[in-house]
């Protein structure tokens, strides 16, 4: 748990000096702010199933200018995962993702993430013999831009959420993870 609570508190003062980074830059450092959530579902190796409810919270910075018709953010998403089978659970995490969008057209914007995040499970499972993990994921969703500053999102994850080998059992929990939101820009 200590582990967990530095890594939160080194993302947190991480995002709070990124902003003095980019003083130099006429546009917002944070290009995106969104709230996700949805329903997410894998199987553990007594043939049960892994069903969680995630919340997300996005903040998403803009890496570089690639043009109009490009999107290329760093996300960060701290979150919580509601487990509701096998039995009751809860997930508390924070993800650090890359996303490259395309716009289609000026309200159409498909794109596609992948990243990794560190997770801490207060209950442990058949299928993780820590509490603290790790969740690299990947995925593709839809943006629909209602105007210029306002969308919403659905998409697509694969995660997988293991400790690396570092205490048995680490079988892992490979999950499949469908998400809406919706989302400010700035």
């Amino acid at each position: 748990m200590k582990n967990f609570a530095i890594f939160i508190l080194s993302v947190f003062i991480l995002c709070n000096a990124a902003p003095a980074l980019a003083e130099t830059s006429e546009k917002p450092f944070l290009k995106e702010f969104g709230i996700l959530s949805g329903t997410g579902s894998g199987k553990l190796k007594t043939k049960d199933h892994y069903k969680f409810v995630p919340v997300i919270a996005r903040f998403g910075f803009e890496l570089i200018d690639l043009g109009p018709k490009n999107l290329f953010e760093f996300e960060l998403e701290p979150y919580v995962g509601f487990v509701t089978d096998p039995e009751t659970n809860k997930e508390y995490g924070a993800n650090l993702l890359l996303k490259y969008g395309y716009f289609l057209t000026k309200r159409i914007c498909p794109y596609v993430e992948g990243g990794a995040g560190v997770v801490y499970q207060k209950e442990l499972t058949v299928n993780v013999g820590s509490h603290v993990s790790f969740l690299p994921q990947a995925g593709a969703g839809l943006t629909y831009f209602l105007n210029d500053n306002l969308a919403v999102n659905a998409g697509y994850r694969y995660r997988h959420l293991s400790d690396a080998g570092r205490k048995e059992p680490n079988r892992g929990i490979n999950s499949d993870m469908w998400l809406t939101g919706i989302s400010w820009f700035f």
